[in-house]
């Protein structure tokens, strides 16, 4: 599962990156340039057709972050998340 995505913080405006590996609990993001990011630091990703998550770095490494979601996904927002990720349109009806 990849999507593009704008990363960004409350001190900067957004870049583009790469969203995976995406669960209830968090995801990861990598593509974001040289910006660098501290464990802990609060991030905010933009998901184009689904929105806002916020979550805490738990894992910085070159290229690539770890989030945890400030809250965990229900079910399903999870699901609404996937689908939007593989391009789906959730407005059409299921055959």
């Amino acid at each position: 599962m990849r999507h593009d995505v704008t990363l960004g913080d409350s001190d900067s405006s957004g870049a583009v990156a790469l969203l995976f590996e995406l669960s209830q609990a968090g995801c990861r993001v990598s593509n974001f340039g040289e910006r660098r990011f501290l464990p802990d630091e609060s991030v905010r990703i933009h998901v184009p057709g689904f929105g806002s998550l916020e979550g805490r770095v738990r894992l910085a490494g070159e290229g690539a972050i770890a989030l945890r979601y400030a809250q965990p996904l229900h079910s399903t927002a999870l699901h609404r998340l996937l689908s939007v990720c593989r391009g789906l349109d959730l407005n059409k009806a299921v055959a």
